[in-house]
């Protein structure tokens, strides 16, 4: 066996056999109500054609949905151009999974999934929104990223 070889073998079974470190995972994400400030950037079909289009400055307002006994929350979303929606949805340990309950620009149905990011308490700190309506006519898909600026331990 060459040195080279030998040397493989060693790296390979030292990385086998040495501890490693594991990031603990949150079993729920926990404190969502708050305000987020979001960026990010859609495929969007207008006319036929598909574009990508910038989102900055949107805001989403997420609180738990009024009556609700459990983790079902809505999220009030206010972005450029006058545009607002309300999406409605269950939280599932850190992706909440939401539908269009209104839109102002009439594009439905979307569905939305945020996944959330915690702190060392699985607090949420802010989230990847991912964004998809399969439509032909309406198509849209985005990736919109988000952090906690208001609320339950909002980031400074």
């Amino acid at each position: 066996m060459t040195s080279d070889v030998k040397l493989l073998f060693a790296l390979i079974f030292a990385g086998c056999t040495s501890p490693s470190v594991v990031t603990p995972v949150c079993p729920q994400t926990t404190e969502l109500p708050g305000t987020y400030v979001c960026s990010g950037e859609c495929v969007v079909t207008t006319d036929g054609t598909p574009s990508v289009r910038q989102v900055t400055g949107e805001t989403n307002v997420i609180s738990r949905y009024p009556g609700a006994s459990s983790e079902i929350y809505q999220v009030v979303i206010d972005g450029g151009g006058g545009f607002h929606e309300l999406e409605i949805g269950p939280l599932s340990k850190n992706e909440l999974r939401t539908a269009t309950a209104k839109v102002s620009d009439g594009l439905y149905p979307v569905l939305e999934e945020y996944v959330f990011t915690e702190d060392g308490q699985c607090r949420a700190t802010g989230f990847t929104k991912l964004v998809r309506n399969p439509t032909e006519d309406a198509f849209k898909a985005c990736r919109i990223t988000c952090s906690k600026s208001s609320g339950t331990n909002a980031s400074p």
